[in-house]
C-alpha cells in the first residue's frame, strides 16, 4: 500500500512539473469528487466518470449503461471528448444498439469541438 501511495505522489509530483499543479490535482480527483462535479454541471467531469465506467478504471466496475448516461451528460454539456467517447459506444454497440450513423454524428460533434481523434474516427467511418 505504501508503494502505491508513493507511486501516486511521484506521479502527481512529476505531473505538476510537466503540466502544472492544477492539472495534477485534476488527475488525483476521487470518483466521488467527479460525480459531484458532474451533478453540478461540469461536463468534463461527467465525461471522465463515463470513461471510468466504460473501461472499468479508478475502482469502478465496467458498466456500459452507466458509462452511456455520464457520457450523454458530458456531450450534452458541450464536452467534445464526451461526444467522441459516446460515439465509441455507438460504433461498437457497448451499452447501446450498434449504430454507425449515430457514432459518425457524435464523432463529427467531437471533431468540431477540437478533438483530433474524433476527426480521425469520423473519417474512418465515413469511408
Amino acid at each position: 500500500m505504501r508503494a502505491l501511495v508513493l507511486s501516486a505522489w511521484a506521479f502527481a509530483s512529476a505531473s505538476a512539473v510537466a503540466i502544472g499543479p492544477l492539472a495534477a490535482q485534476e488527475i488525483l480527483k476521487t470518483a466521488a469528487d467527479l460525480e459531484r462535479e458532474c451533478s453540478e454541471g461540469r461536463a468534463a467531469a461527467c465525461t471522465r466518470v463515463g470513461v471510468q465506467f466504460a473501461f472499468g478504471t479508478q475502482g469502478r466496475q465496467r458498466d456500459y449503461q452507466k458509462a452511456r448516461g455520464f457520457l450523454e451528460k458530458g456531450c450534452a454539456g458541450r464536452d467534445a471528448n464526451g461526444c467522441k467517447e459516446l460515439g465509441v459506444l455507438y460504433e461498437y454497440g457497448r451499452g447501446v444498439p450498434k449504430n454507425p450513423g449515430e457514432a459518425l454524428r457524435l464523432y463529427k460533434i467531437g471533431c468540431q469541438g477540437g478533438v483530433a481523434l474524433a476527426c480521425q474516427y469520423a473519417a474512418r467511418l465515413a469511408r
